[in-house]
């Protein structure tokens, strides 16, 4: 749909804290209230989200190793629905038929759960390498990212986010 004007409010709490030398953690909880003005009136935009949960604990070993667990967590974003499709034979494709309901279909809800494990090791006196390890989607859900459709529009298909999936490196700092 064509979009008019955005109207967006949010709010967020955020807590951060260090109960003793080697552990912190955060949380963040933020409310996002995004309205998009069609001709038919005010409907939900794409990322209209009730809540966006954010929260992490981390714990600093006296060597120097860092393990963190974070976790994310939202609503599934939000779509209008394709109900069919008509042929249009002069160009060999089909034409998607919108449902009335603006954004009234959503995807399921957003969640991922990751552990991490770092630590930085001197090379000289101006330089160090950090090394890092992550694990993310320790849950290997499925979490959706979009909805696509088959070239006639008989079947809907669900882009996903990785599954389970293990990230590492190095960065040299100098």
């Amino acid at each position: 749909p064509e979009i008019g004007q955005l109207y967006i409010w949010g709010a967020e709490l955020g807590i951060r804290g260090n109960p003793t030398r080697r552990f912190s953690y955060f949380f963040n909880l933020t409310h996002l209230d995004k309205k998009i003005e069609l001709p038919e009136g005010r409907v939900p935009a794409r990322d209209d989200l009730a809540y966006l949960l954010v929260g992490g604990v981390q714990y600093v070993s006296a060597k120097g190793d860092i393990f963190s667990l974070t976790v994310n967590a939202r609503p599934g974003l939000r779509y209008t629905p394709v109900i069919g499709g008509v042929p249009r034979p002069a160009f060999d494709t089909y034409q998607p038929l919108y449902g009335t309901d603006v954004n009234g279909s959503r995807l399921d809800d957003y969640r991922k759960i990751s552990l991490g494990y770092s630590r930085s090791f001197p090379i000289r006196k101006s330089t160090s390498l950090l090394e890092f390890v992550n694990i993310a989607n320790l849950e290997n859900r499925a979490n959706a990212q979009g909805v696509f459709y088959s070239t006639n529009y008989e079947r809907v298909l669900i882009n996903e986010f990785p599954g389970l999936a293990l990230y590492f490196g190095g960065i040299l700092n100098w």
